[in-house]
C-alpha cells in the first residue's frame, strides 16, 4: 500500500512537472507578438532636423499637415528608420501594408513613443471579412473608452511586431470594448493577423 502511494505521489510530481513545462513553453510561444495602440504625431508637429533627415534618407513627402503619414521610403530605405530620429519622444514606423501597386514602397508613420494599451488588453481578435475586430477585457475596454475620449478628434496607431496595420481617425469615446482593423486588402490576411493577435 505504502509503494501504491509513493507511486502515486511521484506520478502526480511528474504530471505537473510536465504541465507547468507545457503551459511555459506555450506562453513563450505567444509572448513573442507584441500588439500596441500609440498616439501619433502630425508632420507639422514634427521636429524639422528629423523630416530633413527622412529626406536625406530617401522619403517621398507627403506633404500632407492632416494625416500621420510623413511620407514614402522602400523597405530598403525603412531598415535603419530610428537613426533619424535621435530624439527620444519621436519613435519612426513604417506601415505594415505597400502603398503602390508594385509593392515596394511603405509609408512612415511618427509615434509617441509611451504605449496607450498593449496585448494584455485583448480578450479575443475575430476575422470579419477583410476586417479585424479586436475584442477588449474588461479593463481593456475600460482603457480604450478612456484612450478614445481624450483622442477624439485624432488619429491613433494600432501597432503588430512595430509595424502599423491601422491609423484609424477616432470621432467619438467609444465604449463597446471592440476596435476595428478595416480595409484590408484580403480576408485571408484578415484572418492571419486575427491568428496572430490570438497567438500573444
Amino acid at each position: 500500500m505504502k509503494t501504491m502511494n509513493l507511486f502515486l505521489v511521484f506520478w502526480l510530481i511528474i504530471s505537473s512537472a510536465c504541465t507547468g513545462q507545457v503551459n511555459k513553453n506555450e506562453n513563450a510561444q505567444k509572448s513573442g507578438v507584441t500588439f500596441g495602440i500609440y498616439e501619433t504625431i502630425m508632420p507639422d508637429k514634427l521636429p524639422v532636423a528629423i523630416m530633413d533627415s527622412l529626406l536625406k534618407m530617401g522619403l517621398q513627402d507627403e506633404k500632407d499637415d492632416h494625416q500621420p503619414t510623413l511620407g514614402y521610403m522602400t523597405k530598403m530605405g525603412c531598415a535603419d528608420l530610428q537613426s533619424a530620429s535621435p530624439d527620444a519622444s519621436v519613435k519612426l514606423i513604417k506601415t505594415f501594408y505597400t502603398v503602390d501597386k508594385e509593392h515596394k514602397y511603405h509609408g512612415i508613420v511618427a509615434v509617441k513613443p509611451g504605449i496607450l494599451l498593449d496585448n494584455s488588453a485583448i480578450q479575443k481578435a475575430v476575422q470579419i471579412n477583410n476586417t479585424v475586430e479586436i475584442r477588449f477585457n474588461l479593463e481593456g475596454a475600460k482603457a480604450w473608452a478612456e484612450i478614445t475620449r481624450k483622442n477624439t478628434g485624432k488619429i491613433v496607431a494600432f501597432m503588430i511586431d512595430d509595424e502599423v496595420y491601422a491609423l484609424p481617425y477616432i470621432n467619438d469615446e467609444i465604449r463597446s470594448g471592440v476596435a476595428l482593423i478595416g480595409g484590408l486588402e484580403s480576408e485571408e490576411l484578415a484572418k492571419k493577423i486575427a491568428d496572430k493577435l490570438n497567438s500573444r
